[in-house]
């Protein structure tokens, strides 16, 4: 019988590494973008987010070449999705004052259309989404909306600070229909 814990896949492995239960890589990625997003005030360093990038596609090259972009995309966006639904059950993200005062609904939904759109200008700013990696603002924002249904309009308005950003997910952030 085989053990449950290990990897059987290349995709697996690159996700999870050699044994399951030791983290994921992938909301790990994620994580790592969205804290370089929110140092970007602070002068976030675009060489460091591309050096992330390019490692960690390095890093799944053997899970692209048996399972395909699409499936690394796939694990991508659920991986997203797994790190927004955490940002949004969260007491530590959802609060402010050392956990003292809790974030209101919308104080919440801005604070996360912001992150988003910050870490997803640090990316394209970073110069390194060629091939696989060309797609990460549109896969984090997938997660994100997958996670938090109805975030689209903040969103919107806080992604079309970023003329870059706007640019690159223009086609998962159409316009509202007209009254």
């Amino acid at each position: 019988m085989a053990d449950v814990t290990e990897p059987r896949t290349a995709l697996e492995r690159a996700r999870f590494g050699r044994r399951l239960g030791t983290g994921d890589r992938f909301v790990g990625f994620w994580l790592e973008l969205a804290v370089a997003g929110r140092n970007a005030s602070l002068g976030g360093d675009r060489r460091n987010v591309a050096r992330t990038i390019r490692a960690f596609f390095k890093g799944t090259r053997a899970a692209v070449d048996e399972a395909g972009v699409d499936a690394l995309h796939a694990e991508l966006r659920d991986a997203a999705q797994l790190y927004w639904g955490s940002c949004l059950t969260d007491p530590q993200y959802s609060s402010t004052l050392f956990g003292l005062k809790r974030l209101d609904d919308a104080e919440l939904r801005g604070k996360i259309a912001l992150e988003y759109a910050q870490a997803a200008r640090l990316m394209v700013d970073s110069g390194a989404l060629l091939g696989p990696a060309a797609d990460l603002p549109g896969l984090y924002l997938d997660g994100l909306l997958l996670a938090a249904p109805g975030l689209q309009d903040q969103v919107r308005a806080v992604v079309s600070r970023y003329a870059e950003v706007e640019a690159a997910v223009a086609d998962r952030l159409p316009e509202p229909p007209a009254d």
